[in-house]
């Protein structure tokens, strides 16, 4: 990645390093790789940083990484949508899957969102569709599920295809665990 950062670096007498400062990301890549199958590349949020606050090891994150998927929005919104919605949902979109990463090392909080990008030129951005996405939001489970379809499959996964919590702990569990790799 590449960023810029206003730190003091100082090695105490001890022997321990000692860092004091903020790394903001102006840009980066993050690839995310499960069982040397599936790898889904994120791009790091601008502004993204990395506050050291002394011991290297006791950095706090606060990065928001998102991967680009083209799909459609059928699969998300076919049990709630109006004829007209459904036609729309049938064509491909681009969707954002996003990755929040905070905390430190020890304990890092690892959150999903999913997005419409503003600059999407489709009807995309419909009330059912961005309903559905503030419903999602709701139930961590079930955003975890649809993350988990979007990274796997390129594609939302409807209510009926898979029980909730597997896909969602899995998905949950990818991230952690490449997390936990790329720290």
């Amino acid at each position: 990645s590449i960023g810029n950062a206003d730190l003091a670096i100082d090695m105490k007498s001890d022997g321990n390093l000692s860092i004091l400062g903020t790394y903001v990301i102006e840009q980066g890549k993050y690839s995310m790789v499960y069982e040397q199958l599936i790898k889904r590349d994120f791009e790091i949020e601008k502004g993204s940083n990395i506050a050291f606050n002394g011991d290297p090891l006791r950095a706090k994150f606060d990065i928001t990484a998102i991967h680009a998927v083209r799909t459609t929005t059928l699969d998300l919104v076919k049990n709630e949508a109006s004829e007209a919605e459904l036609e729309d949902a049938q064509y491909r979109k681009n969707i954002n899957v996003i990755l929040k990463l905070a905390g430190d090392l020890d304990d890092p909080l690892v959150s999903f969102d999913i997005t419409v990008p503003s600059n999407s030129t489709s009807t995309s951005n419909s009330s059912v569709v961005t309903n559905k996405l503030a419903a999602l939001r709701e139930d961590p489970n079930e955003l975890n599920k649809q993350v988990f379809g979007l990274l796997f499959f390129n594609s939302f996964i409807t209510a009926n295809q898979s029980s909730s919590s597997g896909l969602a702990d899995a998905s949950e569990g990818l991230a952690l665990s490449s997390v936990s790799k790329l720290l």
